[in-house]
């Protein structure tokens, strides 16, 4: 992650309003949320923003022209909030905010997401991304050069958050109950104890078929893959 232009441990918190939080009866710092994309992921972490008595929603983007318009407790299935979603960045910039959560669809190419966080920490908005930001050390050269320069200008934060927790939970299998996509590529996800296995027949194989019915079986069948 990045902390005002430098390399962080994560443990940096965007300032924010004081309130009473109704259950405890203690005073809790109230941050001041924006929720960046309501998909799979999205949408879970917009309905832990909406309950959570210490955070303040005030902004949601949106990609999907069906969502715009519509208010945030309804796209979580939460009651109304007053929030109203928007397709219009320039109005989460302008949106006075501690911090943006930003949940966007991961696709190639990576860092394609790059120039709406940069916008984002530029204008002053602390962000938390779930697409790959965890360490912005092995890029090196001019795109982390660009992320530090827009949290020095904004006085902003960059942390990459989502995988840790899941990395920490252990099967006896690997796989899962259903299957899922990566962008266009389907992800099938039939439990196997066999990890290569695993990966070869689900992750490998489909790109390799793929590869095969695009004409370049011959070159594959050489370096062994076929």
């Amino acid at each position: 992650d990045i902390r005002r232009g430098v390399v962080s441990d994560g443990r940096h918190a965007a300032g924010g309003s004081f309130t009473r939080a109704a259950t405890h009866g203690a005073s809790v710092k109230k941050y001041k949320v924006v929720q960046w994309a309501t998909g799979g992921m999205g949408r879970n972490c917009l309905r832990a923003l909406i309950d959570h008595p210490a955070m303040e929603l005030v902004g949601v983007y949106v990609y999907g022209a069906d969502k715009e318009g519509r208010d945030a407790g309804t796209l979580a299935r939460r009651e109304p909030t007053g929030v109203i979603a928007t397709r219009n960045v320039d109005e989460i910039l302008a949106l006075d905010a501690d911090v943006v959560i930003h949940a966007a669809r991961l696709a190639p190419p990576y860092g394609s997401h790059d120039a709406d966080i940069l916008r984002l920490l530029a204008a002053g908005k602390n962000v938390i991304s779930i697409n790959g930001y965890s360490r912005p050390q092995y890029w090196g050269g001019e795109r982390v050069a660009a992320l530090e320069a827009a949290c020095r200008k904004g006085g902003t934060s960059l942390l990459g958050a989502g995988l840790a927790a899941q990395h920490r939970v252990t099967a006896t299998e690997f796989g899962w109950h259903r299957g899922n996509t990566i962008g266009s590529t389907p992800q099938h996800n039939d439990p196997d104890r066999d990890w290569i296995r695993f990966f070869v027949e689900h992750r490998l194989r489909y790109q390799l078929d793929l590869a095969a019915r695009n004409g370049h079986a011959g070159r594959l069948t050489e370096y062994g893959a076929l």
